[in-house]
């Protein structure tokens, strides 16, 4: 690869990181919560061994964030 492709190849990716993050900026509290619902419950669908030990409280506030993003309209 010379140079310039490298520079191309990079400014692309830093332009389409620009227009993601104006994307983000847009999205309601709404939306923003439901998408880390859907991390959250691919994390916990991959996690191995479920919960760690002591993670009891945090899995509950997570579980009541959920909870409060799919209730809202």
């Amino acid at each position: 690869m010379d140079k310039e492709l490298v520079r191309f190849y990079r400014d692309r990716w830093k332009e389409a990181a620009e227009l993601q993050a104006e994307e983000h900026k847009k999205l309601s509290i709404d939306d923003r919560m439901a998408r880390l619902a859907v991390l959250f419950d691919f994390a916990r669908s991959v996690s191995k061994g479920g919960p760690r030990k002591g993670n009891e409280e945090i899995t509950r506030r997570w579980m009541r964030l959920k909870e409060l993003a799919c209730e809202s309209p």
